[in-house]
């Protein structure tokens, strides 16, 4: 069995980690969104076109897009509700 404060301290973490969560996504979301919107506009131009590996990076930066935007939707979600969509 855990002590009372083995518990506290369990609590203490959950606590942080509520607080701290929306934050940190809302952080993490916006540097991934510019990121991923800079490499489009810098793998459009012109001088890119010959690269071979041009559209699997400008792929790559599509579907990093989507996955951010699915994945902060779903994070919203089980937070704002505290339903596990999983």
């Amino acid at each position: 069995m855990s002590s009372p404060s083995d518990t506290d301290y369990i609590t203490l973490l959950n606590s942080i980690s509520n607080n701290i969560n929306p934050y940190m996504s809302s952080i993490l979301f916006s540097v991934g969104m510019i990121s991923s919107i800079l490499i489009l506009i810098i793998f459009s131009r012109r001088e890119f076109y010959r690269a071979p590996c041009t559209i699997y990076i400008e792929t790559k930066a599509i579907f990093d897009i989507i996955s951010l935007f699915v994945k902060v939707v779903l994070r919203l979600y089980s937070d704002g509700t505290n339903i596990d969509p999983s």
